[in-house]
């Protein structure tokens, strides 16, 4: 999104996994770092290795279908919006992804990327099988019935167990959605909560320092998928991108209408319905660079944490105008996924790329973090170490399945070590 740079010494594009695996087992012998590079989607500097940079976006597309057991095996380079149309061309679709689907299916499920929806999980756990090239340069299948605790590690990884060069996931038939949006107000959004997470897919907007919010359900339906007309593009590229840059534009001049506009926002949004299939309506256009800070914590403290948002806003007379986005997801039992033993709540607070806010943010983070927040590991976050340790039950089992598939520490950057904890090892030629 910007806000990393990275100068790598080699960047390379392979076409297969042969290729791959002689990138590894080069990079072995040489003691060079590998990180891998997906769309750029994410804030934290996860990527950045400063010396190889190996992307995957010649690796891309559908490798099988086996319709018998719905599961597709796909190319991990794959951008979701492409697989989207792949597996829709073929009658399929994926269970449910993110708001925004630029990102490659690798990179979304190895940082924990959710969609919405509190009977359905994170991407995550969509996936049934990976085939990774270990830092030891071997190939290696998991899944559930073979080398199961590899694989429950790698289904959040954020590339530190290897290169990622296949998926196997679960996969639906093509499912028209009815999507319906709306303006509430914030109390009322809140004492009604448990009636909307009924829906297949709940998620909200709210907009800071008011009490208006926007909601987005969408539930399965048998009428026919209906085209995407003007009232449609109206909403999702003129109103939710190009007025809301001229509007970021005008409040990095003028900080001080950001209350006004807020409530200007909050009001402009219209009612709509809209009947298509899921690919096309989970997934909006993102035009408007911003700063992300997302964290999960338990469904049932959601109320609270948002209450408790409000009050900070008023007590220290916080000025913002970007949305919150708030979207639900069922729990897993993934070691590093936010989602891990509890079905949870996420609340992403935004600024505009251009327009620093940074006394808004750390006033909201301080909150997240008095209520057990977990950070998403794409997005900015303060946390340390021993904070991370605390929140994360299975922390120790996925340090030491990184270390067994990474001793030598090739997908290790500077990052991500000092994030972590990890131990720098010296290696001797």
């Amino acid at each position: 999104m910007g806000n990393v740079k990275d100068t790598p010494k080699a960047y390379l594009e392979p076409t297969n996994e042969e290729e791959i695996v002689n990138i590894v087992q080069k990079a072995l012998q040489e003691n060079r770092k590998i990180r891998v590079v997906g769309s750029g989607h994410s804030w934290s500097p996860i990527v950045p290795s400063g010396d190889i940079l190996l992307s995957l976006d010649q690796w891309q597309g559908i490798v099988s279908i086996d319709e018998a057991n719905h599961v597709a095996e796909i190319k991990a380079g794959t951008k979701i919006w492409r697989l989207g149309e792949l597996l829709h061309e073929k009658g399929w679709g994926m269970e449910n992804f993110g708001d925004i689907n630029r990102q490659s299916l690798a990179g979304a499920m190895s940082t924990g990327t959710h969609g919405s929806g509190i009977g359905l999980g994170t991407l995550s756990t969509q996936a049934v099988g990976f085939t990774i090239v270990t830092g030891k340069g071997e190939i290696v299948e998991c899944s559930a019935q073979e080398n199961p605790a590899l694989f429950k590690a790698a289904q959040v990884s954020m590339g530190l167990l290897g290169i990622i060069t296949k998926i196997k996931i679960r996969i639906i038939p093509a499912q028209v959605l009815k999507a319906v949006k709306s303006t509430q107000n914030l109390d009322d959004t809140l004492a009604h909560l448990d009636t909307h997470l009924q829906n297949r897919h709940f998620e909200f907007y709210w907009f800071p320092c008011t009490k208006y919010t926007y909601h987005k359900t969408m539930n399965v339906t048998d009428e026919p998928a209906k085209p995407l007309g003007w009232k449609h593009k109206f909403q999702d590229i003129f109103i939710e991108n190009y007025l809301l840059w001229v509007i970021c534009r005008l409040v990095k001049v003028f900080p001080s209408l950001a209350k006004r506009v807020s409530n200007f926002s909050g009001k402009v949004l219209k009612d709509g319905l809209f009947i298509n299939y899921n690919h096309r309506l989970l997934s909006q256009p993102r035009l408007v660079t911003f700063t992300d800070w997302e964290f999960a914590f338990p469904v049932e403290k959601f109320t609270k944490v948002v209450k408790a948002m409000e009050a900070v806003m008023e007590q220290q007379n916080l000025k913002e105008h970007f949305p919150l986005v708030c979207r639900f997801v069922k729990g897993d039992d993934i070691p590093l996924s936010p989602a891990y033993g509890q079905d949870t709540a996420y609340i992403s607070f935004h600024t505009y790329a251009r327009r620093k806010n940074p006394e808004y943010l750390q006033h909201l983070e301080q909150v997240v973090k008095s209520f057990g927040g977990r950070p998403h590991w794409g997005k900015f976050h303060t946390y340390t170490t021993q904070e991370l340790q605390a929140l994360y039950p299975q922390w120790d089992v996925f340090m030491d399945m990184r270390e067994k598939n990474d001793p030598q520490q090739i997908f290790v950057n500077d990052y991500l070590q000092k994030l972590l904890g990890i131990q720098q090892t010296v290696t001797v030629n």
